[in-house]
């Protein structure tokens, strides 16, 4: 031992004790400059130093004490300044002292618990796990271990290695309600959702006032669709802790699927502002803000969102949701294959994606995404749904018809109340027969065509449909008795929806055209105010519809706008001398004719003629021919054999499947499709060459 370090730490020690400690530090200070490795020294300098308030100096010298001699102190001292350091949250330190007294005694039990502890506190999972696996060999039946073992392989996704230990801890002490709590955690993420109940039900029955467990009880609930009971549980949860803001953000998430979005809104807003770094609360923001129309809005949403957490892979599709809406399809399609991306199994970026793709025409690579959004949610009509159209599309009938069935499990879709079975498609046999219409009035006018075949089956046909139908329908062959939706109706012993009826017939592309047309008569309907022979005989007298039906949502108005044709542009056919034009359309766009005058010799507007679908009938009947957009009045005029020319967005509705210009279920009807999107310039200069030669 260095002699001048001895004498200045005899000087030190006794300036301390007379508490005198500026001048105690300086003689340490001495003493170690004189022996670097002074144990004794260091230890004590960093005591006078911690006393006098600066404890990174103190701590600084008693490690070094320790380096020099690791055995200074016993493992229970190791231990005591470790959880110093840990308090402190100095971790490394705290590791360090905690390695020592494990050196000294290999089975400190304590010891090795705050390393596992401090390890997962690190996000070092594989020593955390190591540590609490060396604490159960040593200790079996200590349930805090192997919970908290559990916890680490959740954190590591290992979630069999997770339900074990769970399981193991529960074994041990029953009531450890952290542990029920967690187990349902784990089963509620790998979506055993019954077992996850029984165990966050008994976290409840053990810790009535859990918050935490209430909000995950009802996700689960939420999960199995029992949407009433979900709310109820996060509702719970909110009035046991106000400032839980995940329990707001689940609870806005089920509103959503009960489709109250102020209410849905209401509890996003909530949810951010108990926690303003809440992605999820956003991302459901965006859903509410979109589903009110309201795009904009919740493309911030949704972008903020994305901004708080970059790989949320909900958020992205959202988005991608409103950007469609906005018709935005390349961004959207990027938006729902970044989600994808984040997370393969998202099943509805995958439809969202398909859907996408249609539009597009994009087929095979829509398929395959439908294929897989169906795989990952076997339960989810629209899935489904969407993949049986695109199956139609594509003349797929025999597989599309039956996934188009699915559209009754969609929660927008009201089912049939009646107590009558549904038809299967057999004999009849005497039986009446109710055909109902469930969708729009071009449908119902295109599936009516099976009334005949169905009365062949010996059935007796009554239809219920729209008002504005009623007539039409019941001049079908084979339809009895055609009433009005909402009116009373006739006993009768079996129903069918219309739209089923293909699938219930055994349709393919092949056998369309084996059913007759025309099958709504062209000539019982005349107009009492309009007769072919008012009509220029030296012209050719065209009907025209440039407009679908609009709708006034903002997310719904990209299918107004992309089946709509500027009236401006069937005008033009007016450059033809032979052609007379005359307006068939309904609706808001009927006043687009007003300040048209100049054409008024060839320009006719019939619309105020009409009331219903029977004077349009009528009034068509008198007409060579009508161009028009796809909407109803293509398959009344085509169910009534005349000639008609529909003009196809290109995306087509899946009746008219693809590339073909004519159709099987109209054998009059010729197709006049965009070949890009939005580009009715080049559809028009082709009908307007078709109509220089056409001939009747």
């Amino acid at each position: 031992m260095n002699k001048q370090a001895l004498e200045n730490a005899k000087l030190a020690s006794n300036y301390h004790q007379q508490g005198q400690l500026q001048a105690a530090i300086a003689h340490y200070q001495k003493a170690i400059a004189f022996q670097h490795d002074f144990v004794a020294a260091h230890w004590n300098l960093g005591s006078i130093l911690q006393e006098q308030g600066d404890p990174e100096a103190g701590l600084s010298h008693q490690l070094q004490a320790l380096e020099i001699k690791p055995d200074l102190l016993n493992p229970q001292q190791h231990y005591q300044m470790g959880r110093g350091f840990m308090q402190s949250g100095k971790l490394d330190a705290a590791i360090a002292c905690y390695q020592r007294a494990l050196r000294q005694k290999p089975d400190y039990i304590e010891v090795l618990a705050a390393l596992g502890t401090i390890y997962g506190r690190q996000g070092n999972l594989d020593l955390s796990v190591q540590y609490w696996q060396q604490l159960i060999a040593i200790n079996p039946a200590l349930a805090e271990a192997h919970y908290n073992l559990g916890i680490t392989f959740c954190r590591q996704e290992r979630f069999e290695a997770a339900i074990a230990a769970f399981q193991r801890a529960i074994h041990l002490q029953p009531d450890l309600d952290a542990a029920h709590f967690s187990l349902g955690d784990v089963f509620l993420q790998i979506g055993n959702l019954d077992v996850a109940i029984a165990h966050l039900e008994t976290t409840i029955d053990l810790q009535p006032n859990c918050a935490q467990a209430y909000n995950s009880l009802g996700l689960a609930l939420s999960r199995k669709l029992q949407v009433e009971q979900a709310v109820a549980m996060y509702e719970r949860a909110i009035a046991i802790a106000p400032d839980l803001a995940q329990a707001h953000c689940n609870l806005a998430d089920v509103l959503l699927q009960q489709e109250k979005l102020d209410e849905a809104i209401a509890a996003c807003r909530q949810a951010i502002a108990l926690k303003p770094d809440l992605a999820a609360a956003y991302s459901n923001l965006g859903v509410a803000l979109m589903r009110q129309g309201q795009l904009e809005e919740a493309i911030a949403a949704c972008s903020e969102a994305i901004k708080l957490q970059p790989n949320l892979a909900a958020a992205h599709s959202n988005l991608g949701e409103v950007l469609f809406k906005q018709d935005r399809l390349d961004e959207a399609i990027a938006a729902y294959e970044k989600a994808i991306a984040l997370d393969p199994n998202l099943g509805d970026a995958h439809c969202n994606l398909g859907v996408a793709l249609c539009e597009l025409n994009r087929i095979d690579a829509a398929l395959k995404h439908l294929h897989k959004a169906v795989s990952l949610q076997p339960d989810d009509a629209i899935s489904h749904v969407n993949l049986g159209m695109t199956q139609i599309l594509i003349g797929d009938f025999a597989n599309g018809l039956v996934e188009y069935e699915w559209r009754w499990q969609q929660k927008d879709v009201p089912s049939p109340k009646f107590t009558q079975p549904l038809w299967d498609g057999s004999e009849l046999a005497g039986k009446t027969i109710l055909l109902w219409a469930e969708q729009g009035l071009g449908d119902t006018l295109q599936f009516i065509r099976y009334a005949p075949s169905i009365a062949q089956k010996g059935g007796r046909v009554i239809a219920s449909c729209p008002v504005t139908l009623v007539r039409l329908v019941a001049s079908v062959p084979g339809v009895e008795m055609a009433i009005a939706e909402g009116e009373p109706l006739p006993a009768f012993d079996v129903h069918a929806q219309m739209l089923s009826l293909p699938r219930l017939l055994d349709t393919t592309v092949s056998n369309i055209p084996s059913i007759p047309v025309p099958y709504i008569p062209a000539d019982l309907w005349q107009h009492k105010d309009i007769s072919r022979e008012s009509l220029c005989d030296r012209a050719l007298n065209v009907g025209i519809v440039w407009a679908s039906g609009y709708r006034q949502r903002e997310d719904s108005l990209r299918f107004y706008h992309k089946k709509s044709c500027p009236l401006s542009l069937m005008i033009q056919l007016l450059e033809l001398p032979h052609v007379h034009l005359y307006s068939l359309q309904v609706g808001r766009n009927a006043n687009d004719l007003d300040g048209l005058g100049e054409f008024s010799d060839r320009l006719h507007n019939w619309s105020p003629l009409i009331r219903d679908f029977a004077d349009t009938a009528a009034l068509a009947n008198q007409l060579d021919l009508v161009i028009s957009v796809d909407t109803a009045i293509v398959h009344l005029v085509g169910a009534m054999g005349k000639p008609v020319w529909t003009l196809l967005p290109f995306a087509p509705d899946w009746r008219w499947f693809l590339d073909r210009e004519d159709t099987p279920w109209y054998p009059t009807m010729r197709l006049f499709r965009q070949t890009e999107r939005g580009d009715w310039d080049g559809v028009m200069r082709r009908v307007y060459d078709a109509l220089k030669t056409f001939q009747l």
